[in-house]
């Protein structure tokens, strides 16, 4: 065999290697991003019922507003949604509670908006209510087959509320980000403020599923928006 025939061969054995290796990496990076976006995870669902403290929110009355929220905890995620008129406006906030960030998403008629705030950053819109003291009672509920511990909620303005938690429900640090950042358990009854809406939480459902790791991303037709906008967007609506 000439030394040319040899080379060949070599050469050609060694394109066939780098070609099954090239092959083998395309399989492994196809099934590896394949899983990714598979990914079922399990979820938490709390179906909150809401009730608004006053009658009217600016110039509109609360009693034309959503009167349910959901949360969903999954992974290291928490999601809370509200929507209403016709599915024509909808609030969402997605937080990472492990990195402690929060995705702000607001779909208002053909206007869909998100903001992703940076580690430790309140979500748009939300009071951080810093004068509320929180004061354990020593007494307990039993709330959707869970026992809730009471607190008595010290606010300005607010008077009379009780705030309830659970440990029931394994879910770490699941108030991260929020007025209730301090207390490492689900909240069942809760007070919150959103712009000039305020709000008291009951909740009225609890269920477990599965879902698709994505539940918790940003849509694709969600246009990036700053804080200011955002917040500028959500202050409009009750005026």
């Amino acid at each position: 065999m000439s030394i040319i025939n040899i080379f060949y061969n070599l050469l050609i054995l060694r394109l066939l290697k780098y070609l099954t290796l090239i092959f083998i990496a395309s399989i492994l990076l196809y099934s590896c991003s394949t899983r990714k976006g598979d990914e079922t995870v399990e979820i938490k669902i709390i179906q909150y019922d809401v009730t608004y403290i006053n009658e009217n929110a600016g110039s509109i009355p609360t009693r034309i507003l959503p009167n349910k929220m959901q949360l969903v905890f999954g992974d290291d995620y928490a999601m809370n949604s509200i929507e209403g008129f016709l599915g024509q406006f909808s609030l969402t906030y997605i937080a990472n509670l492990k990195k402690k960030k929060v995705t702000t998403l607001l779909k208002l008629f053909d206007k869909k908006y998100y903001y992703l705030g940076p580690n430790g950053e309140f979500p748009c819109g939300i009071d951080p209510m810093k004068a509320m003291v929180l004061k354990p009672t020593g007494k307990s509920a039993n709330i959707l087959g869970f026992k809730a511990k009471e607190y008595d909620l010290g606010q300005i303005g607010i008077n009379g509320l009780k705030i309830y938690t659970t440990n029931d429900i394994d879910v770490k640090s699941p108030n991260n980000n929020t007025p209730y950042s301090s207390i490492d358990e689900v909240l069942l009854q809760f007070y919150t403020k959103l712009s000039v809406l305020e709000m008291y939480l009951v909740a009225e459902s609890f269920e477990e599923d599965s879902a698709s790791i994505n539940i918790f991303s940003i849509p694709d037709d969600y246009e990036p928006v700053t804080r200011i906008k955002m917040e500028n967007t959500l202050a409009e609506l009750f005026k």
